[in-house]
């Protein structure tokens, strides 16, 4: 996502452009994989600290910008969501691939969970589907 992008999606959620939100959003949306907060720190601007990062991260899950994917350990991963999520509504009714091997997490936007049903009186709010496998990547090694 370059700048201008980045820059359109915190107009249109009504955030300030700020260098960490601008940071943030272009590392994951640049990810072919979810990205823990760690990586997110591993690899800023030394001026940004991890309590920035964290908070950015909160806002943008609480405006439907990223959506959260619980890894291994309880470690959280962030991920673009879909274009229907707005605040602090989520519809990424997709499934969630973790590799066993490299331990990134990948979004199968093309898995689509919301065709369950739940049975009668149960309501389902969210849904998280998470398969285990070795990725495509792992596999040709």
């Amino acid at each position: 996502m370059s700048n201008q992008n980045a820059e359109k999606v915190l107009v249109n959620a009504g955030l300030k452009k700020t260098k960490a939100r601008i940071y943030v959003l272009d590392k994951i949306s640049a990810s072919q994989w979810a990205l823990s907060h760690k990586e997110l720190e591993d690899n800023a601007p030394q001026e940004l600290d991890r309590v920035t990062i964290y908070r950015t991260l909160n806002t943008f899950e609480e405006q439907g910008i990223i959506h959260k994917i619980l890894g291994e350990e309880g470690i959280s991963h962030f991920a673009m969501c879909a274009h229907s999520c707005g605040h602090k509504h989520h519809e990424d009714n997709h499934v969630h691939f973790h590799c066993n091997k490299c331990k990134k997490i990948y979004c199968l936007e093309d898995f689509n969970v919301s065709n369950i049903t739940a049975p009668p009186k149960f309501v389902i709010q969210k849904s998280d589907l998470k398969l285990e496998g070795t990725c495509g990547s792992c596999n040709n090694n």
